[in-house]
């Protein structure tokens, strides 16, 4: 059924999954996502689901651990089940710590999307960069795009529809399931919301971050501020070169970047020129650097109270319907 509104009524939903969950998967439940692609998308909704789960401390090397085995489960999900899931974390519970943004960038997340009041619980606002929330996405741990979303059902979910389209941003309204127990009268009046601002382009939270750029032309230069890790685009025809521009007040931004074209790349470095053949498509991605090494995540037990824990939590839900 919400496929079906989704393309009938031109929106998107993007659906956050725990890994730990993907050990099984119902294939009816598959087939809608394969079939509907322009209407359903997956992102990664932390690992085990535990209160707070990103913002914990933890010993040297565990968060990358936790980063790692989350992706582990998600790619056994998409073989199995035929499905793909965007490489976005939302954070359970929307906390984050600094930390954890670097550790995601290395282990190959594309972005975080969580809502500003929930970012700043561990990121106080004095520690941010001084256009955090102003700017397309805010660059944290090195160069992570954080995009803010907000909830559909608060009483200021117009206002900061219209406060995301007149600063340029993803404008990315969420909720969870049980903000559907009552209908979709508040999904309709934010769908219609969004679609009254002109011409929207609905899309996943991937086509998001690679669109996610701003850019101007200058003497047959195309000049870019990327506020994510990857990004697609085909320049004008004009172009013979793209110069990738720094992201000011940002917290820290990769310098290396590989532009890739049919049969062809080259790699640039901030603030200088790369020539490119005209006309072409082109991806440009972050040089990232070395993987770390995977080690053992957690004890055989641990993970034991972890799929018991997720058991208890989806009887209960199940009960409540």
């Amino acid at each position: 059924s919400l496929a079906m509104l989704a393309r009938e009524n031109n929106f998107h939903v993007a659906m956050a999954t725990v890994p730990l969950d993907a050990w099984w998967t119902n294939p009816g439940a598959a087939r809608i996502f394969r079939e509907n692609p322009q209407a359903l998308s997956l992102l990664v909704h932390g690992n085990d689901h535990l209160h707070g789960e990103l913002a914990r401390s933890f010993r040297n090397g565990e968060r990358n651990n936790l980063g790692w085995q989350a992706l582990k489960r998600i790619e056994s999900l998409e073989r199995r089940a035929g499905v793909c899931v965007d490489r976005v974390m939302a954070p359970p519970h929307g906390v984050c710590a600094p930390e954890m943004f670097e550790a995601l960038r290395v282990c190959g997340y594309e972005g975080v999307t969580t809502n500003r009041w929930s970012l700043w619980q561990h990121n106080p606002p004095a520690q941010l960069p001084a256009a955090s929330g102003l700017q397309p996405a805010d660059l944290l741990g090195g160069g992570l795009p954080v995009i803010n979303r907000f909830r559909f059902k608060s009483s200021i979910g117009h206002s900061e529809t219209v406060m995301a389209a007149v600063l340029h941003q993803p404008v990315i309204p969420y909720g969870h399931h049980q903000d559907f127990a009552d209908g979709l009268a508040h999904v309709h009046a934010a769908i219609e919301k969004v679609n009254s601002l002109g011409a929207v382009r609905w899309m996943s939270m991937r086509q998001i971050l690679e669109t996610n750029f701003e850019h101007r032309v200058e003497s047959g230069t195309f000049h870019i501020r990327m506020f994510s890790s990857r990004i697609k685009l085909t320049p004008p025809a004009a172009i013979t070169a793209v110069q990738i521009e720094p992201v000011p007040f940002s917290g820290g931004q990769p310098q290396r970047f590989e532009i890739n074209w049919p049969n062809g790349k080259t790699v640039a470095t901030i603030g200088v020129p790369s020539t490119i053949p005209t006309g072409v498509d082109l991806e440009i991605r972050e040089v990232a650097a070395p993987a770390p090494a995977v080690k053992a995540i957690r004890p055989a037990f641990q993970s034991t109270f972890m799929y018991l824990r997720r058991l208890v939590s989806e009887t209960r839900d199940r009960l409540r319907i």
